[in-house]
């Protein structure tokens, strides 16, 4: 996902729509794009899934995503968290099908969503994208709490090997085979986040490290080492750059069930 290099604090929690935080107002009020358009993806070659933010502006446009893909920026989960409700199990377009979205908000909503942080912004168009797969797919959905399966994050055999940090303020960025936390006082925390966003699955912090560290972990993604990359998985890197430990377990994890989701209408 474009822009996707800093941890937001949506990413581990559904934001609420009914929500009227501060920034809402600072901006207006508006929690709905002004000109919006969702059309069927044309495929073309060579030709990748993106979501393009729009930073702190009002606009925001995607090429080539199914629709799961959009709730998983809407709601901020991964799509691993969104299900599929007992009525909707034959939906199976909902990962199949791509689309295009083009949209952007008023002048004077967009002017004021320069003047909010970045985070702030990014709530916003959050919403407001939730607020179109409501107009045009007629998107239903609720929260629960699951028994699915979640990693545990322990420490390894001869302890964790962290670096203490005195950095102010925190410092998070992701990319495919690599994460770099630092400051804040949970840095372990902050890991833990990057890590089920990497690994599609909720992490546990059962590591009983709390304070102020700079972690840095890379390892072989898939695809990397299907090409004959022979480094570590994520997995080997943890326990070997890190002295932590990955363990499968099972435990509640708060889902994004779709009661209800039609077919695109047209624009």
């Amino acid at each position: 996902m474009a822009g996707g290099l800093r941890a937001l604090a949506q990413s581990t929690s559904v934001v609420d729509a009914n929500a009227v935080p501060a920034w809402q107002t600072a901006a207006g009020g508006a929690m709905a794009f002004e000109v919006a358009s969702v059309r069927e993806h044309i495929p073309l070659p060579h030709e990748h899934s993106s979501i393009y933010n729009g930073g702190n502006s009002g606009e925001f446009r995607t090429v080539k995503v199914p629709l799961r893909m959009l709730m998983e920026f809407a709601y901020g989960v991964p799509g691993t968290r969104i299900l599929l409700g007992e009525k909707m199990a034959g939906e199976k377009w909902v990962n199949d099908e791509r689309f295009d979205v083009t949209a952007k908000t008023d002048s004077a909503t967009n002017d004021a969503m320069g003047k909010l942080t970045f985070d702030e912004c990014k709530a916003m168009k959050m919403v407001m994208v939730q607020e179109l797969l409501k107009d045009r797919f007629g998107l239903a959905v609720h929260k629960e709490s699951r028994q699915l399966p979640v990693y545990e994050l322990v420490a390894a055999k001869g302890g964790a090997k962290l670096t203490p940090s005195k950095t102010d303020g925190t410092s998070v960025n992701e990319s495919r085979g690599s994460i770099y936390v630092a400051g804040s006082d949970h840095t372990v925390r902050l890991l833990v986040e990057a890590l089920s966003k990497s690994l599609g699955r909720v992490v546990v912090d059962k590591t009983g490290i709390d304070g102020r560290y700079e972690i840095t972990l890379n390892w072989t993604t898939e695809d990397a080492a299907a090409a004959g990359d022979d480094g570590p998985t994520i997995f080997t890197a943890i326990q070997e750059q890190l002295g932590l430990k990955l363990e499968p377990a099972k435990g509640p994890v708060e889902v994004l069930v779709i009661d209800h989701v039609e077919k695109l209408s047209a624009n």
